[in-house]
């Protein structure tokens, strides 16, 4: 297909929009290829682990091609050579574990940098634009851009969820392990620059997941921003607008909240920092929602239930916050009377949780809209969630103890996967509870 005619009709600020969407969605996708590659536990071999990530990274900027592709309506190859180059430029942290050496590999506190690391740097930037090429040119070899107009801003958003979530599940994996003090200082890593630290699979497994969670903070807090500097500078409401600045601002404070209770060694403020990382994944999970076009359409979807439905999902979104926070006290303080209050309160949240789920796909009942067509999709998937966590849960409390630290690495994933399917349910009930407040008062 030939889009030069099209590309004459998008002017560069159309293109911007598009192409960081796609750059950091590859960016994404490959620091969370790296995390997998890279971790002690799975000691894959270096040979496999670098095509991998080629590999992984080329699929998706081949994705991200023809999605930006198809809201400019550019040739592929210029799309996938700027999403190529962009994902590699917050991708920068990564090649920095390259950059330097262990002097002494015993000793984690020898760190130095290496003669060529600007060398390498550059090379790698060189490489993403490379590799978007490639993706541009075999994507329009298989698959040519249909043109289609699109508002970036709500796919970035969801870009922005993907860089959090797998920050939420690092970070439950150092909970799970205990290895929040495995670096001792903030914002160096043992004294080295942060950005400049050896990692790789021979790291000790808790320096590994306790640092990495700081690289991936990083990526999040750059979607943040850009996010943030976009909604700004586009025609978005003046709540949406305070909303994601306020987004912004949280990830920052969640950011010296980290390091504090590294510098401090303090449980509490651990706490607070599980629980507002699950918030900011909440607020996420909302502002999607109010930039979508369910959303926008919700006025439209009149039903007797949406009384109840509202009731529900609003007493759904408060029960889950207090369920989170009891875990995350018992996760941090491993005090018994949190964990009692969370195996209690869990019956309740399933009973409102379920009763929200059924309401929503019943309002939403042989209606074809977006709303309609959302409502459905949240239903189903809260349910499933819903179930999965239950069954997370006392999995978590029959067999993988009591102590601080899991004794397994099995007994730290389950833990840990607990946590992550708890931030997964918040982050659908977020969306229905946004939703359902959207539709209009009508009486039973």
């Amino acid at each position: 297909m030939d889009n030069s005619g099209a590309a004459r009709t998008v002017g560069p600020a159309g293109l911007i929009g598009p192409v960081l969407t796609g750059g950091f969605f590859g960016a994404v996708v490959l620091w969370s290829m790296w995390f997998i590659t890279h971790l002690p536990w799975l000691q894959i071999p270096e040979q496999f682990a670098l095509p991998s990530l080629l590999v992984v990274w080329v699929v998706a900027l081949a994705f991200a091609v023809g999605r930006a592709a198809s809201a400019t309506g550019r040739p592929l190859y210029v799309i996938g050579s700027l999403i190529g180059f962009i994902s590699s430029v917050p991708s920068l942290p990564l090649i920095g574990t390259k950059t330097a050496e262990l002097t002494n590999a015993a000793d984690p506190a020898t760190a130095s940098v290496r003669p060529d690391a600007w060398m390498m740097a550059l090379g790698f930037l060189a490489l993403g634009a490379v590799l978007g090429l490639v993706a541009g040119v075999v994507r329009g070899m298989f698959a040519p851009a249909q043109v289609r107009q699109r508002d970036w801003l709500p796919h970035f958003v969801l870009v922005t969820i993907a860089a959090v979530a797998p920050l939420l599940f690092v970070g439950g994996l150092v909970t799970s392990t205990a290895s929040g003090m495995a670096v001792p200082d903030w914002p160096n890593t043992f004294g080295s620059n942060m950005f400049l630290y050896p990692l790789g699979p021979r790291a000790a497994a808790n320096v590994y997941l306790e640092h990495s969670h700081r690289l991936f903070g990083t990526l999040a807090g750059m979607c943040a921003l850009v996010l943030m500097v976009g909604t700004l500078m586009s025609r978005r409401t003046s709540w949406e607008k305070a909303l994601v600045v306020a987004i912004f601002a949280l990830i920052c404070v969640q950011g010296i909240l980290g390091g504090s209770r590294v510098n401090l060694d303090s449980r509490w403020l651990a706490f607070v920092h599980g629980v507002l990382a699950q918030l900011i994944f909440g607020l996420l999970a909302a502002l999607a929602m109010y930039m979508s076009g369910a959303y926008a359409h919700a006025h439209s979807m009149v039903s007797g239930a949406n009384r109840r439905f509202r009731l529900f999902a609003t007493g759904t979104l408060h029960l889950t916050i207090l369920q989170l926070i009891f875990g995350a006290m018992y996760r941090h303080l491993r005090s018994p009377h949190p964990l009692y209050s969370h195996i209690g309160l869990s019956i309740v949240v399933v009973v409102f949780a379920a009763a929200a789920a059924f309401m929503a796909m019943k309002v939403a009942e042989d209606r074809a809209t977006d709303t309609a067509k959302s409502l459905r999709w949240l239903g189903k998937v809260m349910l499933v969630v819903l179930f999965v966590q239950f069954m997370l849960g006392w999995a978590a409390f029959f067999f993988t103890g009591d102590g601080p630290a899991a004794a397994t690495v099995w007994q730290a994933l389950i833990r840990t996967s607990h946590q992550a399917n708890g931030a997964i349910f918040l982050l659908l009930v977020s969306g229905t509870f946004v939703l359902a407040r959207r539709l209009p008062k009508v009486a039973a």
